[in-house]
């Protein structure tokens, strides 16, 4: 697969106004690892052949074992040439794709937020994929319907996708299989929990009112007494 720094998806299988930025290997490092030993080069994105999808990089992966890939030294692989780009994992997003196996866009949308949320996410939508519905923070749950929908609602006609709202009091019987598992998780390092927490019962309204403001981070919690 080849990857590119950012695109401007039009419509599935075609990517415009896209390039391609790479940090090429300029020098080996001595000892530490210097800004002036990469260059920062921009490329046109390059046509995907049959079997190829094209990636739009949205995270690198930065490990210790990638110094190790500039030294001209034996390894486990071989080093990074001089010129080349460097190398590393990381997590992406397919813009287009030649290949049956990585069909453009998402495929499941879990949201709780709704607005602007929702239609970007209904606008990348894979082929065939699922759109899970838990709230709509967005609207402001003021006790009436929202003044506006989703505009590109089509785009579930159109990728064949299907909109289910899911609320959990459905899967009560399954809360004990549900906290073994995430625990487990947990445990072994395999999520990542996110909390905003604020001090004393007297600011459980703000902390309410926080959530339709954008001002937590993860879970809201009000911390009403020490631990």
């Amino acid at each position: 697969m080849r990857s590119i720094d950012r695109a401007e998806p039009s419509t599935i299988g075609r990517v415009t106004g896209s390039v391609n930025r790479q940090w090429v290997l300029r020098h080996r490092p001595d000892a530490t690892v210097r800004d002036e030993d990469f260059e920062l080069r921009s490329a046109p994105i390059p046509s995907i052949a049959s079997g190829e999808a094209l990636i739009r990089v949205r995270w690198l992966g930065i490990d210790a074992t990638q110094r190790g890939w500039l030294n001209d030294a034996d390894n486990y692989m071989d080093a990074v040439p001089l010129g080349a780009v460097m190398r590393g994992s990381g997590v992406g997003q397919v813009v287009a794709s030649e290949h049956p196996g990585y069909p453009v866009g998402s495929w499941v949308f879990f949201d709780g937020v709704g607005g602007p949320i929702l239609e970007h996410g209904l606008a990348h939508l894979a082929h065939h994929a699922r759109v899970v519905l838990t709230g709509a923070v967005a609207t402001g749950y003021q006790g009436t319907d929202p003044s506006t929908g989703p505009r590109n609602y089509p785009r579930l006609a159109l990728t064949r996708s299907r909109l289910e709202g899911f609320i959990f009091l459905d899967y009560v019987d399954r809360f004990p299989e549900a906290f073994t598992t995430l625990l487990d998780w947990h445990t072994r390092g395999h999520l990542t929990l996110a909390e905003t927490i604020t001090p004393g019962l007297e600011s459980a309204p703000s902390a309410l009112r926080s959530l339709f403001e954008g001002h937590n981070l993860g879970k809201q919690l009000v911390q009403v007494a020490g631990r």
